[in-house]
């Protein structure tokens, strides 16, 4: 009997292979957006909880962590309709 979970490991999906995807999705169309949106929970789901949390406020370090003072940079208004989206840096 053949066991499916001997299988060979693949290697890590990375942000950069996320950003080189959403890249070349078009955000305005349905499809793009729902696959955009399910790559973003598959990815998120599969992360430890040790590795969104810092494990103790003397390892903060600004630039690797988000924190409360991340003020946006920049306001966008995105369509005719008066959307605004804001913007900033998350490390």
């Amino acid at each position: 009997m053949h066991d499916t979970a001997c299988r060979a490991k693949h290697p890590p999906v990375t942000i950069d292979a996320l950003c080189i995807v959403f890249d070349n999705l078009d955000l305005t169309l349905p499809f793009d957006a729902a696959v955009c949106a399910v790559a973003l929970v598959a990815f998120w789901c599969c992360c430890h909880l040790g590795e969104l949390i810092i494990q103790s406020p003397n390892l903060f370090d600004p630039l690797k962590h988000v924190s409360c003072a991340a003020a946006p940079s920049a306001f966008i208004l995105q369509n005719q309709e008066q959307t605004c989206a804001a913007v900033f840096h998350i490390p």
